[in-house]
């Protein structure tokens, strides 16, 4: 099986091919409960970077180590910072490099646990969500004078609403995952805890045995029209109208997807056209 090639620093970021096409990645600060730091950051960035050039990857899957997903900053990180004077780092992709990211290839989490501030803002811009029935999520930031700026407040007012975003937003509440399931509509799918991980997987190998080029292109739609493309008609036509749009309808994996149906056999997909493969 091909190989993880990101430059990856610390071990604090695990990640390896858990199938064909299907990346799993895993933040490694559980003592921490996956707090974000600079180094866990950097790696990220390494790692998303990395994903988004890579061909041969489909799909990504991000969970957390032990008893939390992510809990947003490492505060001791950020007081120590302050004291020290440092400036806040400019992150042109938002929190752990994914939060303001437009990803190409989608991106499920599976949530294992605490998911609070920052990494509820990961979640916001991510596809798909998988989390154990013992999970929490909240944007307390406000109860630490802070603010949820790294494209959390936007995001969670498109998916929840105006009143249901003020309510976790202004208060800060901490919520559970049944919560966040039926009535913020934050978690697609329950898991029973252990076997979050294993569901998120399942979800990623239903993506990849559809067309990439044609889950990138659909992914493509989906991220204009949540950025606001002036209405329905602008986004779409914005979305019919990319290189990768056109390089669909005349590419391979169209062929092979209708020549499939008609022979009535599996498809048999190849990387997307506008991506190059690396040696692995």
């Amino acid at each position: 099986m091909a190989k993880v090639h990101a430059q990856l620093k610390t071990g604090e970021l695990l990640a390896t091919f858990a199938s064909e096409h299907i990346v799993l990645a895993t933040l490694n600060r559980p003592r921490a409960m996956n707090a974000m730091h600079d180094a866990l950051e950097a790696d990220l960035t390494a790692l998303f970077d990395w994903t988004e050039q890579e061909a041969s990857v489909w799909c990504v899957v991000l969970t957390g180590a032990g008893k939390a997903f992510c809990v947003g900053q490492d505060l001791k990180d950020w007081l120590k910072r302050s004291h020290d004077g440092a400036p806040r780092p400019f992150k042109p992709h938002g929190f752990g490099s994914l939060s303001r990211r437009r990803l190409s290839k989608p991106l499920i989490l599976a949530i294992n646990g605490a998911c609070l501030g920052g990494g509820c803002e990961i979640l916001v811009n991510s596809d798909l969500v998988v989390a154990s029935r013992k999970a929490i999520f909240g944007f307390p930031e406000v109860s630490r004078g802070a603010v949820a700026a790294q494209g959390g407040i936007p995001r969670l007012s498109q998916l929840c609403g105006h009143m249901l975003a003020s309510e976790l937003l202004l208060t800060g509440k901490i919520i559970t995952a049944q919560q966040a399931h039926d009535r913020f509509h934050l978690v697609n799918i329950l898991a029973e805890p252990g076997q979050v991980v294993d569901k998120a997987l399942e979800l990623a190998s239903q993506i990849v045995s559809a067309s990439p080029s044609a889950v990138q292109v659909t992914k493509q739609s989906l991220e204009s029209s949540r950025i606001g493309c002036g209405g329905v008609e602008k986004a779409t036509i914005r979305g019919t109208s990319s290189e990768e749009s056109k390089a669909l309808y005349v590419g391979a994996n169209l062929k092979e997807g209708l020549a499939s149906f008609a022979q009535r056999r599996p498809p048999r997909w190849s990387n997307p056209e506008w991506q190059k493969s690396s040696k692995l």
